[in-house]
């Protein structure tokens, strides 16, 4: 999220939240603006400065790095969960792996995709189809 960016206006009209605030990098060269964006969640902020340009691009890369990695290892342990469990649910998900309603519907949706687990049936739990690997259980 680059505040300083020409659209102007935008990191106000952000839905952080809906979001999540843990996919969202804050970047602005006007330091109110970070402290702005860590006032509603956001934890990785990042000045830019103009000036060590090279070093901005390092933080910025790094934050990306951790957020692709987290996501993946998220996606990991749902999986581990939805074989211990032969199941899975966005409730279940929250709770377990400690993640929000919107992270914990887009890894069942991508699960679903995957074909690891069934369509969505009400408010039931969905089926883990690929239970043959029966695992550990290895989640936090």
């Amino acid at each position: 999220l680059d505040r300083d960016c020409a659209a102007g206006g935008s990191f106000h009209e952000l839905d952080i939240e809906g979001i999540g605030p843990e996919k969202i990098i804050g970047i602005s060269s006007i330091p109110s603006y970070n402290k702005e964006a860590k006032k509603r969640g956001v934890t990785k902020t990042v000045f830019k400065d103009f000036n060590h340009l090279d070093d901005f691009v390092d933080k910025v890369t790094v934050f990306i790095e951790e957020m692709i990695g987290n996501e993946k290892t998220l996606y990991e342990k749902a999986k581990a969960l939805g074989l211990f469990e032969n199941k899975l649910s966005t409730a279940m998900m929250q709770r377990e792996l400690q993640i929000g309603y919107a992270m914990a519907a887009r890894l069942l949706d991508e699960l679903e995709l995957e074909g690891f687990v069934g369509p969505q049936n009400g408010s039931l739990p969905r089926v883990a189809l690929k239970s043959d690997l029966k695992s550990r259980r290895i989640v936090n």
